[in-house]
């Protein structure tokens, strides 16, 4: 699959949004047979070839999603969460709080444009959506993605 990581952030905004990041080998492969062989992997991940790619994924993700939980925009970010960047425990938990405060303008500026869909950032970007989330598989990626449980308490 071309995703590496997706996080959705909904806390005190009008609608979800979701930061995402890609695999980067999966992604120069497919850079090169589309087109962007011989760009750098975050000239690859901010074209809108890129962001075409991903749409149909998260639309198909909204189908089985209620209203309310369904993303409306979403950024693609130029790396992954790291440990070494404060984002990530050691045990690969995201450090919600770190992660919110440090790319808490690009989460106002997704929800800010209403007339942009999608986004894709240069230097980014993620926070998270502080509701406990259940497993889903993504059938067409063979990946887990995540959606929150009805009723689920914010943590």
């Amino acid at each position: 699959g071309y995703v590496s990581q997706v996080f959705v952030h909904g806390d005190r905004r009008n609608f979800v949004t979701a930061l995402i990041t890609l695999d980067e080998e999966a992604i120069m492969k497919w850079a090169g047979e589309h087109g962007l062989a011989g760009k750098g992997y975050a000239e690859v991940v901010a074209s809108a070839e890129a962001e075409a790619l991903i749409k149909p994924y998260i639309d198909q993700i909204n189908t089985v999603l209620a209203k309310y939980e369904t993303v409306k925009k979403f950024a693609i970010l130029p790396k992954d969460l790291s440990i070494d960047a404060g984002e990530l425990t050691p045990s690969l938990k995201v450090k919600r709080k770190a992660v919110e405060k440090k790319y808490v303008a690009v989460l106002d500026e997704m929800t800010e444009d209403p007339g942009r869909a999608g986004t894709i950032l240069t230097e980014a970007a993620p926070a998270v959506f502080r509701v406990t989330w259940a497993a889903q598989v993504d059938r067409f990626q063979g990946r887990v993605i995540t959606r929150p449980r009805a009723g689920t308490p914010r943590t």
